[in-house]
């Protein structure tokens, strides 16, 4: 629908009582007010994707990696040295 539809819908809507005077100024003024900028984020197709270069990211994907295997790595050298050798 347009905004001219829209428009005269909520013209038909107050002339026949279903709206109040100032319910159809509101829903007008909603109308016709161009989108805020949060509206605006969440149309649809307005993705906005991240290229991967933001450095502190980096840093934490690398540090992160760092901790998991000197966990993995602390892990299997307890387990080797620890182990029952007579099962």
């Amino acid at each position: 629908m347009s905004l001219a539809d829209d428009l005269q819908k909520l013209e038909q809507l107050r002339s026949s009582g279903a709206l109040s005077e100032e319910e159809f100024k509101q829903a007008k003024a909603k109308l016709i007010s161009p989108p805020s900028e949060t509206q605006r984020d969440f149309v649809p197709g307005n993705v906005q994707k991240s290229d991967g270069d933001d450095p502190l990211q980096i840093i934490f994907w690398v540090l992160g990696i760092i901790i998991l295997l000197a966990i993995v790595f602390a892990l299997g050298h307890h387990h080797f040295y620890h182990r029952n050798p007579f099962p």
